[in-house]
């Protein structure tokens, strides 16, 4: 009875188990798999002598008797390799001993593929080590068929195809048709065991040459009955050198070609190499292209997956690193910010990298230039897994988007500072035997980065959610390689994990059980020599939407997952399937059934010729109007304040434009730098323009603005000067005016204006008193090197020509304004004053017959309720967009693709005092973290950094430890927290609707529009359809180097409609501006014709003409 009654539990509890998990684990006594990658450190294994000997094995799947079943291998480091026969029913048969398939060497990735295309599916095993000096051969095991039982056979011969590669560490390798012969050649990813500091950021070309990949041509040799592989790559511009971890193909530049992604450890930058290959070229060559299209990396690149994520038909690129989720681990990983080492990175010709994972969103082309991708791991919440290994994107619960599987962990935690200090201290002395002997023992006792690992549901193109609790059960564990692959052909993914020290994962899934999705399976045949069509495309219409795949087995993290290629559906029928094969063939499908597997075959493909058509932009960029290129003074603000989170000094240039001579056509004012003068542009008869006048060179250009100041009827010009680059009260922050002779010849009147040496931001001018010329607000931006301090603003009456400050006590301490706009709001005559800034709310004044006076608005949200408008705001546009009659704004702010995402609930604080009492202010920042004691406000900085500001707080906080677990206000003894710092509690860049009676309702933007800071805006109804459009520029790469800069905008064309705004994206507007953008402005030419100018910190300035 009792028996009874435990497996009627047992049967109740799995039941239990499918209905609340998506996925649930396979018991090892069901699947028959044992297999665990055990290591066992000795004196030549261990993290001291052999850094990487946690970074674990992979998963590879296959079919190697071809009974239609999936399955598996797993690769062991110091244990032998196994292989499992799927018997159906979720179990398998361990056959490794009986198919002669055993291994005794540091086997890492593996890769299956038909090598020598017999119909067997064989295995090739990249090996390494502790030591690789031609003592690490890679392992081909060819199939040989079956036994009389029905066991595959396999034979070792990886030297006699050439592919034993010895001499180096390999990682993980790839097979694919590089050259369109339609034979498979393969990538072999390179690593190194070596104990020199892996992070200098010396000269690429002094970097050792086994850290140099391979790629190795597929040659038929005449009397021999299989390939020989030769080593092609430095015929062919392989030559990047990088500690490899992670590799991948896709078809990046949509030529249909396969192109290579090399995913890096350290400082070693990821590679981009795009295949330059064309039909019967006999010397095709690779392009290594990773800053064409790629604005930033993830700094200690692990495993990586391509795909696309957002259902655009354009590859995206997910790139694992180590940024922990939980606070205190960040705390006691995040060392001090080291700015003079980024910038030396950045000489040496190294991509920007920051410690975390990067998922770029790819833009596609304007034509066939590439657009940069956007990185978007912030603000989609997948950029913190901990110490992760394999992503794997795809659809998991058949619902028609990819999904995200992440797996991580680490068996001893090498990143915990406070070890590191007290490792280091305790080998101060001794001999270096007898040191390295200490570190070691030392390590035995580290715990180890044990955690769970994590999937993502893609609800939307723009949101992720973290279902790792709901669909999985946790599990702590040292995951490595992942694959995904439908075990039990239910038309589900399932997941196969390997792990160290611990039985491997499998991971039954239950869509097909709990959710009412439908699926779609496809087999590719391909050609005899290319079986499973690697490189092919794959492109499926399903009720209006798009997906595509691409083909290649080498997924994530040293793994090779199932060839047959796997859509999720919401609906049961697929309006059409298309196929571009390796060779550029295409196979058409329309309505399949789905809930299926299709097969189709490369024989049956047709002929594809790709119709040439022409983009229909709206920009055409005219790099024949205006040829600048801004030259930005050097400097770093964090040797004087280390605790910004971003440069004030870096803001240029400036821009204006208006007739300045009477002539037909806009002469135009591009700003200066220090020791580089602004200049006055005018245009040639043939239409160029190019510089006549230079000014002042001794001041920092911060804003421009043509305005007739004498009133003689021409345009003067003024000039603010701001920055960080000068000391406090310096003269060069003097503001200028420059007057006109009528001719456009410009002479500075150095009494026109009062002194004040202060740093501005804006200038914006209107008859505030109505008398008949223009007066000035002045909008200060910060006092120099005292952030976050309060300057003082300004409102200059004009006294004939002459100006002299007004006494607005409202207007002198609004706080770090950013811009300012004057509009007369309830039409009485009199221009209201509209400003923004950082850790400003919006603030309105009315103006009340030349007083300027706070206005009491009521700012609400979609929902009605009340909004506290404080963010880091950038810049105002005003207009009646939705024709009522009156004044709409849009409002750029700093977006939320970033490490701090304020709420109303959640703000972000920065404390504004000088706590040490040395004389300058401690800017520590702060903001909500879940914890386990719920929601607490806590430093952002890291323990380092803020020591290195308040060195009075290093005997209090002595260890990483201590530091991780006070909170904001104990740190500071802060007793009123709003009145000892400032707040932001809104990031996202708004569209605010005139609801009239002093009421606006603020909305956010499109999410294109909130991946990075929106530095200005311009409106104008650019596409003639009646409704008002916008263009933004903006971005941010100035910012400090442990989260990173703001570099995801290419440039944002918002197309009106009746109902809101659509986001058009660079590919399909032609407005392409990737740099750091502070202004964009429209200027009049000769022909009266309209053309866009947006200026980019340290790059072209950009000119754009429009239909």
């Amino acid at each position: 009875m009792a028996i009874i009654i435990g497996i009627a539990t047992l049967f109740l509890s799995c039941n239990n188990n499918k209905e609340k998990f998506l996925f649930s684990y396979v018991n090892a006594k069901k699947s028959n798999i044992t297999f665990s990658n055990t290591i066992i450190e000795n004196d030549s294994i261990n993290p001291v002598n052999f850094q990487y000997c946690y970074n674990g094995g992979g998963v590879g799947v296959g079919d190697f008797n071809n009974d239609g079943l999936p399955d598996l291998v797993f690769t062991g480091n110091q244990v032998s390799s196994k292989i499992y026969l799927n018997k159906g029913g979720l179990a398998f048969t361990d056959i490794s001993k009986n198919s002669n398939f055993l291994t005794t060497t540091w086997v890492t990735g593996v890769v299956i593929v038909d090598i020598n295309a017999d119909g067997w599916d064989d295995i090739y095993l990249s090996v390494g080590g502790s030591n690789c000096d031609n003592s690490c051969p890679n392992l081909l095991f060819i199939n040989q068929g079956l036994d009389k039982q029905g066991i595959p056979q396999f034979k070792e011969q990886a030297s006699a195809y050439g592919l034993d590669d010895a001499q180096r560490y390999a990682h993980q390798a790839i097979f694919f048709d590089y050259d369109r012969d339609g034979d498979l050649d393969v990538y072999i990813l390179h690593n190194a065991s070596s104990t020199k500091d892996k992070n200098n950021p010396m000269l690429k070309k002094f970097r050792s040459n086994y850290l140099s990949d391979y790629l190795f041509r597929n040659d038929q040799i005449e009397g021999v009955d299989h390939p020989i592989f030769t080593n092609v790559s430095e015929s062919l511009n392989i030559l990047g050198k990088g500690f490899g971890l992670g590799v991948g193909i896709n078809d990046f530049n949509g030529d249909n070609l396969p192109d290579i992604y090399v995913a890096n450890d350290y400082i070693t930058e990821d590679l981009l190499y795009l295949n330059n290959a064309k039909k019967n070229n006999l010397q095709p060559t690779f392009i290594e292209a990773n800053k064409d299209y790629i604005s930033h990396q993830s700094f200690n690149a692990m495993g990586m997956d391509i795909a696309d994520m957002n259902n655009d038909n354009i590859p995206d690129i997910l790139v694992l690193d180590m940024l922990p989720k939980d606070y205190i681990r960040q705390k006691k990983m995040l060392g001090g910010m080291n700015y003079d080492r980024y910038i030396m990175s950045q000489e040496n010709d190294y991509n920007s990298q920051y410690v975390r994972n990067t998922l770029q969103l790819g833009n596609g082309f304007i034509k066939g230039v590439p657009v940069k991708a956007s990185e978007v791991g912030f603000m989609l919440g997948i950029s913190s897994t901990d110490w992760s290994w394999a992503p794997l994107m795809a659809d998991f619960d058949n619902d028609g988007d990819k999904d995200i599987f992440i797996t991580n962990g680490f068996v001893k935690d090498i990143t915990d500072l406070d070890f590191i200090n007290y490792s280091t201290q305790s080998t101060v002395f001794g001999t270096p035997k007898s040191k390295r002997e200490k570190l070691i023992a030392s390590l035995k006792n580290l715990p180890g980065i044990h955690l769970p690992n994590f999937i993502y549901e893609q609800e939307t193109v723009d949101k992720f959610n973290d279902v790792s609790a709901k669909w999985i059960e946790e599990k702590p564990s040292f995951s490595n390689g992942a694959v995904f692959v439908d075990l039990d052909g239910d038309g589900d993914l399932d997941i196969v994990v390997n792990n160290i020290n611990e039985t491997a994962f499998v991971m039954v899934n239950h869509t097909s059980e709990q959710k009412e999705n439908n699926y779609l399976r496809l087999q590719l045949n391909g050609n005899k020599l290319n079986s499973k069509a690697i490189g092919a495309k794959i492109t499926l219409w399903n009720n209006g939407k798009m997906q595509s795949q691409y083909q290649s087995v080498v997924r994530g993290y040293l793994s090779s997952v199932d060839p047959i290629i796997h859509f999720g559906l919401k609906n049961n029928k697929i309006d059409s399937l298309k196929v571009i094969w390796p060779d550029g063939k295409m196979t058409m499908a329309y309505g399949v059934v789905s809930n299926q597997l299709l097969r189709l075959d490369q024989k049956d493909a047709k002929e594809y010729y790709a119709l040439n058509i022409e983009d229909n932009l709206l920009f055409e960029l005219r790099e024949d109007v205006l040829d600048f290129v801004q030259k930005e003074n050097l400097s770093n603000d964090y040797v004087y304040q280390h605790l910004l989170m971003k440069q004030y000094s870096q803001m240029g240039p400036c821009v204006a434009a208006a007739n300045i001579d009477g002539k037909p056509g806009d002469e135009i004012f591009i700003g200066g730098s220090k020791n580089e003068p602004g200049k006055l542009w005018f245009q040639t008869s043939s239409g160029q323009y190019l510089p006549r006048q230079s000014l002042d060179a001794i001041y920092e250009d911060t804003n421009a603005l043509f305005v007739d100041i004498d009133n003689d009827g021409d345009l003067d010009l003024y000039v603010a000067s701001g920055g960080n680059g000068f000391e406090k009260d310096s003269p060069n922050y003097q503001d200028r005016i420059y007057l006109n002779d009528g001719k456009g010849n410009f002479i500075k009147d150095g009494n026109a204006l009062p002194v004040s040496f202060q740093s501005n931001s804006t200038v914006a001018a209107v008859d505030i008193d109505n008398d008949g010329d223009l007066d000035f607000f002045i909008g200060a931006r910060l006092i120099p090197r005292a952030y976050p301090d309060i300057p003082e603003s300004k409102i200059l009456l004009n006294a004939n020509g002459k100006f002299q400050e007004d006494n607005h006590k409202n207007i002198l301490k609004l706080g770090m304004v950013t811009d300012a706009k004057w509009q007369d709001l309830d039409n009485d005559g009199w221009q209201d004053l509209i400003v923004v800034g950082e850790w400003m709310e919006i603030s309105i004044f009315k103006n009340k017959r030349g007083v300027l006076e706070p206005w009491d608005i009521t700012w609400v949200d979609e929902n009605n309720n009340k909004i506290d408008t404080k963010g880091w705001w950038n810049c105002i546009a005003t207009a009646d967009f939705d024709k009522d009659g009156d004044m709409d704004f849009m409002f750029g702010n700093q977006g939320i693709n970033g490490f701090m995402k304020p709420t109303q609930n959640e703000p972000i604080y920065i404390y504004k005092k000088d706590f040490d009492l040395n004389g300058g202010l401690d800017p520590v920042l702060a903001q909500y973290f879940e914890t386990k004691n719920g929601l607490e406000l806590l430093p952002i900085h890291t323990r380092d950094d803020i020591m290195q500001q308040l060195s009075v707080l290093q005997k209090k906080y002595h260890t990483y430890e201590d530091f991780a677990n006070t909170n904001f206000k104990e740190l500071l003894n802060i007793k009123d927290l709003e009145s000892e710092t400032l707040k932001a509690t809104i990031f996202e860049s708004m569209y605010a609707e005139n609801l009239g009676n002093g009421s606006f309702k603020l909305i956010p933007l499109p999410k294109a529009c909130q991946v990075a800071p929106i530095n200005d805006i311009l409106i104008e109804d650019f596409d003639n359809d009646g409704q008002l459009d916008a263009v933004m520029v903006g971005n941010d790469f100035s910012s400090e180097t442990h989260y990173g800069r703001y570099d995801a905008l290419t440039g944002i064309f918002l197309k009106g409609t009746d109902s809101f705004f659509d986001a058009i994206p660079s590919r399909k507007s032609g407005f392409y501006v990737p740099g750091q953008s502070h202004y964009v402005i429209s200027a009049k030419n000769q022909a009266n014709s309209s053309v866009l100018i947006a200026p980019q910190n340290k790059d072209r300035l950009k000119v754009f003409s429009f239909k």
